[in-house]
């Protein structure tokens, strides 16, 4: 077994994580839904890496997600 392929497994397993990034209030702002999936291999230990590694890779990125809708929202509904 190679390197990648130890990594990988079979890669029968399809592993998504989503999060909502909404920015509400009052029922105005915006909601984002952001996701990331992988392939995997299906053993219960690996799918659990998986799932940690698209959770921190979502809770890293969205801040900066959350900003740049900020900024488009703001620049296309909050002009009055």
């Amino acid at each position: 077994m190679d390197k990648f392929s130890k990594v990988l497994g079979d890669g029968n397993a399809k592993i998504t994580v989503g999060m909502d990034l909404s920015r509400k209030n009052y029922g105005e702002g915006f909601s984002v839904f952001v996701s990331v999936g992988v392939s995997c291999g299906q053993d219960k230990l690996t799918m659990k890496k998986a799932v940690r590694v698209c959770t921190e890779f979502l809770k890293d990125s969205a801040p900066g997600v959350k900003e740049v809708v900020q900024e488009l929202y703001e620049k296309e509904f909050q002009q009055e």
